[in-house]
């Protein structure tokens, strides 16, 4: 097979040709069928792709899950954990944490290539009429905003809340809080995003205008102690600034995701 890989030392990705990893006993042998980007990290070579979908070719003859079978089209998790009780993280439910799992394409062989290995865990099956693109792009992208904004903000129907950056993990969150019913106000320095910001349904009067000092809007509009939680999808001290100062005294959730930085979401 052919892959996209990574070598320490070289900015750029080497396009070789790999044997197809032999399938493990408790996994799956994956046909990739599309792909995600890369962050660099540990091993001195390595596949790219930290987000993939793909088609089951191989089973282990170790794996018991009736939910699979051959021809299945699955997600794939880039960090299933190792799924250990033992394991402080796995047994949190916070595999994404876990340092001794499998880490796909975060310095370890990922999903930029034809084929691809993984433990049963990090499959997900694929529901029906959901494009394979669309399917690796939830399990890191979408999922990154929504844990951050259902198990770590918490937002709730009746809540109101501040939407700073409309890119790729912006526009998730935006869906996101408008699938949940909550207010959201966004604010980004692109006039296309705010333009698909209104056509998703944002009221024209919760769209921050391009140049408007964002403190100014909030008072303006009469909003101050009203904003619940702040999604900082920019990570700019101005943002951060602004966040301290617009939402609710004493009650306010920041909420922060950067993708450049590990794809990361906590209080």
């Amino acid at each position: 097979m052919y892959a996209w890989r990574k070598h320490k030392g070289k900015s750029e990705p080497v396009w070789e040709e790999l044997p197809v990893p032999p399938t493990p006993h408790d996994g799956f042998l994956v046909k990739l069928l599309a792909s995600g980007e890369d962050r660099p990290n540990f091993n001195e070579k390595y596949i790219l792709g930290h987000e993939g979908c793909g088609e089951i070719i191989e089973i282990g003859e170790g794996v018991k899950d009736s939910r699979f079978k051959l021809g299945d089209k699955v997600a794939l998790l880039a960090v299933p954990g190792c799924g250990l009780e033992s394991c402080t993280e796995c047994s949190r439910d916070l595999s994404q944490l876990c340092s001794v799992g499998m880490h796909h394409g975060i310095g370890q062989d990922g999903f930029y290539a034809e084929y691809t290995v993984v433990n049963a865990r990090a499959a997900i099956p694929l529901p029906e009429g959901i494009p394979p693109a669309v399917a690796a792009v939830a399990t890191d992208a979408v999922t990154t905003v929504y844990h951050g904004i259902t198990r770590r903000a918490e937002v709730k129907k009746n809540e109101t809340v501040f939407l700073f950056g409309l890119g790729g993990l912006g526009f998730n969150a935006l869906q996101i809080v408008r699938h949940i019913g909550a207010r959201v106000i966004v604010s980004d320095v692109r006039q296309e995003k705010l333009d698909a910001a209104l056509h998703l349904g944002v009221p024209a009067g919760d769209i921050v205008p391009i140049g408007k000092s964002v403190q100014s809007f909030v008072q303006e509009k009469g909003l101050q102690g009203t904003i619940d939680t702040v999604l900082d999808i920019v990570g700019k001290h101005q943002t951060f600034e602004d966040a301290q100062q617009i939402g609710r005294f004493g009650n306010l959730k920041t909420t922060w995701a950067a993708h450049s930085s590990g794809n990361k979401i906590d209080n």
